[in-house]
């Protein structure tokens, strides 16, 4: 069986919802469906399915009552964080497959989300779980690890360049004094705890790339070359990467690699 599918986005989407019927299914954003709210309603689909339905959590949101607004004969959500902030995430997505099953909005503040968030009531918490229990379908990770690959995780052990272990060596030994030289008073015993740790970072950072400490550092960082070239063997394989660190400045140095290897690249701190 062929599946006809239309993606209705973008700037240049002709809006004509008579197109849609030559569609076995469309597929389109929740910011689309908020913008084109009025003209959506008028079409009427046999499923609304809502993925990562979590983006209707705030009930008197655009987007919530855009999609509410949506007419067709059944209705599903699917989301791996039904609850991110507050119990009224989880009234906000079942109104939308099941309206009044819940109650108002202030019936299920009083009866569920006040007793429930702030008494810690047990009862109104299972309660609530009966209400919903038949209208979910979950999944969990030991039903599904069966379908998914093996992780694999490997630890590699970078060693530093010439450079910067001088520089990781001379920075030790320097906190390293500072704190013997401290008294052995209470107040002292605090001051060599702040000294510690701030000694402590300094020696990450350097691990990472001295440049994160000293701008005018003209050596190498060998942890930086070792996840370069990973790096680059992974994009030669067309294989797309995560790189993650504690620091901006780290990130603002690979940043600096990818820029100047032309590599395209989304940046998030």
């Amino acid at each position: 069986m062929c599946i006809r599918d239309r993606v209705y986005s973008g700037t240049l989407r002709i809006k004509n919802i008579e197109r849609f019927n030559n569609y076995d299914l469309v597929i389109t954003s929740y910011g689309i469906v908020r913008l084109d709210e009025e003209m959506l309603q008028k079409f009427f689909f046999h499923y609304t399915i809502l993925d990562e339905s979590q983006a209707i959590k705030n009930p008197s949101s655009g987007t919530s009552k855009a999609v509410k607004n949506l007419s067709s004969r059944f209705r599903l959500i699917l989301t791996g964080t039904p609850i991110e902030n507050s119990t009224l995430d989880l009234w906000s997505q079942m109104t939308f497959i099941n309206p009044g099953l819940l109650g108002s909005q202030s019936f299920f503040r009083d009866e569920f989300l006040n007793p429930i968030e702030k008494k810690g009531d047990a009862d109104k918490s299972k309660r609530l779980y009966s209400l919903i229990k038949p209208f979910i379908l979950r999944r969990e990770k030991k039903q599904v690890a069966k379908d998914l690959p093996e992780k694999i995780e490997s630890v590699r052990y970078c060693h530093m360049s010439e450079a910067q272990e001088k520089l990781y060596e001379e920075t030790k030994s320097f906190f390293r004094n500072k704190i013997l030289e401290q008294d052995t008073e209470k107040d002292a015993k605090l001051q060599q705890q702040i000294i510690l740790l701030q000694g402590l970072t300094k020696l990450r950072q350097i691990a990472n790339h001295p440049l994160m400490i000293d701008e005018n550092y003209e050596g190498g960082s060998g942890k930086l070359e070792d996840v370069f070239y990973m790096l680059q063997e992974a994009i030669s394989e067309n294989h797309k990467v995560l790189i993650f660190s504690q620091f901006v400045k780290h990130l603002n140095i690979f940043r600096g690699f990818l820029d100047s290897k032309n590599i395209n690249y989304t940046y998030l701190d």
